[in-house]
């Protein structure tokens, strides 16, 4: 087997949803959970962070930037959290010759409408193919699912400290949820960077190309892919593939920047812009939802109003390649229909309670004219009755 690849890891991001009267109790839980450690950013150790995002957006996802409060915390526009590994938890895919791998980070990275995402960072063994990435984040992106899509493949068998077996990695997931998984697959975040003797001037990108279209949709090493990736290219050695459920990003080792500045780039900047597109879509989703079953409109017409003003973002950032790739996200997960969609229904519901408003006091206002007229003719009768 030839190392192709220089460097590679895979997030697996999952969302959830904590109800927003539980919220605090859940945020309080991780808190005084031994396992569990409270992700502080500062302005300079994530200084990155700090000059890649809007003033507005860093207020609603780093406010911790500047510096807050113990007792605060549970009133964060958002908080992150990491769960504290014994080590870097090794594991395997499979019996015997199996896909070894490791989990590096488990990340839970919360907003304060209960909106949350639970993020697991795994590296392959340094001996693993292009085609090992492949059946690795196929079959892990659905240990999740009831129904064992694995079945053709070899099934998830854990062997480290931290998990014994496939069952206990997920509940802990479970534990970490609160079981409020949004969607039962995890969407699946990689990048793959080969090395340049395999890619470069004398061998192109072609030889490569069926595999990261693979990679960005995330199907096995021996399936077809159906359509063709839409594909970002940042220069001729890094590009992207985004779909509604996947981002892959592929580079080569010609350039030091891609197997060492970049992939923490994408971990952090990126990922992090990822996390707060699928937030705007789930909040806004939320909203919807509030609008079927509430009975004060006007609550609901302040939280989007709020949301509106400090959360909806067209633009997160000045980097080119992050704009274009949050621009990317925002078409894939059909942002901006589903924003017009709830801002209608909205408008709808308001209407409708202005309409029942109207059609009340229309009936209070001809109630009353009833009760002049009967007051009056009573009224004209007595004094008839007088004369």
């Amino acid at each position: 087997m030839n190392n192709e690849i220089k460097y590679q890891y895979t997030y697996f991001i999952q969302p959830f949803v904590i109800e927003e009267k539980s919220y605090k109790n859940y945020i309080e839980g991780l808190l005084k959970n031994p396992k569990v450690s409270f992700r502080k950013f500062n302005a300079q150790k994530d200084a990155e962070i700090d000059t890649y995002f809007n003033t507005n957006i860093k207020e609603v996802m780093f406010s911790n930037l500047n510096g807050n409060k113990i007792a605060e915390k549970g009133n964060m526009p958002s908080i992150c959290f990491e769960y504290n590994l014994e080590q870097n938890t090794q594991a395997k895919m499979g019996e015997e010759d199996g896909i070894f791998f490791r989990i590096d980070k488990i990340e839970i990275f919360c907003f304060k409408q209960g909106i949350c995402f639970l993020s697991i960072k795994t590296f392959l063994d340094e001996k693993a193919s292009f085609r090992d990435i492949l059946n690795f984040n196929y079959r892990f992106k659905g240990i999740n699912t009831n129904e064992d899509k694995v079945k053709s493949y070899e099934k998830i068998n854990l062997q480290s400290d931290e998990f014994k077996e496939k069952k206990e990695l997920i509940d802990l997931i479970k534990e970490l949820t609160q079981n409020h998984i949004e969607h039962e697959e995890f969407y699946t975040y990689s990048y793959v960077c080969i090395d340049g003797e395999y890619w470069n001037q004398n061998h192109n990108f072609s030889s490569y190309e069926e595999l990261f279209n693979k990679l960005v949709c995330v199907i096995p090493a021996n399936k077809n892919v159906e359509n063709k990736v839409d594909i970002i290219e940042k220069n001729e050695y890094v590009k992207l593939g985004i779909t509604k459920n996947s981002t892959a990003l592929i580079s080569n080792s010609l350039e030091t920047y891609n197997y060492t500045r970049l992939p923490l780039e994408y971990e952090n900047e990126y990922r992090y812009s990822l996390i707060y597109a699928l937030y705007q879509k789930i909040a806004l989703k939320e909203f919807g939802n509030k609008l079927k079953k509430t009975k004060n409109y006007q609550i609901t017409k302040k939280e989007l109003t709020n949301f509106i003003n400090n959360v909806w973002a067209k633009e997160i950032t000045n980097n080119t390649l992050g704009s274009d790739l949050y621009k990317a996200w925002r078409d894939k997960i059909e942002l901006e229909n589903i924003y017009l969609e709830t801002v209608n229904k909205y408008e709808m519901v308001y209407k409708d309670e202005r309409l029942k408003k109207n059609k009340l006091s229309n009936i209070i206002i001809w109630g009353i004219l009833a009760i002049c007229v009967v007051t009056n003719i009573v009224n004209v009768i007595i004094l008839l009755n007088l004369k």
